[in-house]
């Protein structure tokens, strides 16, 4: 079974309140619980976009700055691959896909 810092957060508060445990040693639970998780620190290397009818970001932001939109309908021939790769046709239930958030290449 995996607990989760929030799932931890949530029993020690609850347990605070019920009187279950001293509220200071709840707190001060707390605060070690999630110091830990503050800790963790990420570094990004590198990071790539694709946008829709601008080739550079300062093209798709003066885009979006216009109102202009870059979402488009997504082609029948688009819709096949995603359908296939999915196990679903166009009739099912879950294709709503297909009329929203296709950004067609530019290049």
């Amino acid at each position: 079974m995996t607990i989760s810092t929030k799932d931890i957060n949530a029993f020690l508060l609850q347990a605070a309140r019920d009187g279950v445990i001293d509220r200071g040693m709840g707190a001060a639970i707390l605060k070690q619980v999630n110091a830990k998780r503050r800790r963790t620190d990420i570094a990004i290397v590198g990071l790539e976009c694709a946008f829709s009818q601008a080739t550079t970001k300062e093209q798709f932001w003066a885009n979006l700055v216009q109102g202009r939109t870059s979402i488009r309908t997504m082609p029948r021939a688009r819709a096949n691959d995603v359908e296939d790769s999915l196990g679903i046709t166009r009739s099912d239930e879950h294709a709503h896909y297909s009329a929203m958030g296709y950004l067609p290449p530019d290049r």
